[in-house]
């Protein structure tokens, strides 16, 4: 997680994996205070995520997930993996392709 939750970060950050030396389809990316303290001016618990695909990039978030830091980070990437999840099944849906994910 960075050190300051800002969203115009993310889409930069998760399109910037598509210009990697392995070729990628999909990206994802997080921003955030995990904590303890609040950091310029925003409270412990404020996240981004960003998701890309090759033609699409859609950033989630404010987030205010409470706890430690460590269960912010762990709450970050439940809430990434299931925007992930649902981003993949909506391409499968408009692709008209069986998804077998049983997360």
């Amino acid at each position: 997680m960075a050190s300051t939750a800002n969203a115009d970060y993310i889409p930069r950050t998760t399109e910037s994996l598509f210009g990697g030396a392995e070729p990628t389809t999909w990206g994802i990316g997080t921003t955030g205070i995990a904590g303890p303290d609040m950091r310029d001016g925003k409270p412990a618990g404020t996240v981004f995520i960003g998701i890309a695909s090759p033609g699409k990039s859609h950033v989630f978030g404010p987030f205010n997930f409470p706890g430690s830091r460590k269960q912010v980070r762990e709450l970050t990437v439940l809430e990434a993996l299931a925007r992930l999840r649902a981003e993949l099944v909506a391409r499968a849906e408009e692709n008209k392709t069986k998804v077998v994910c049983n997360i």
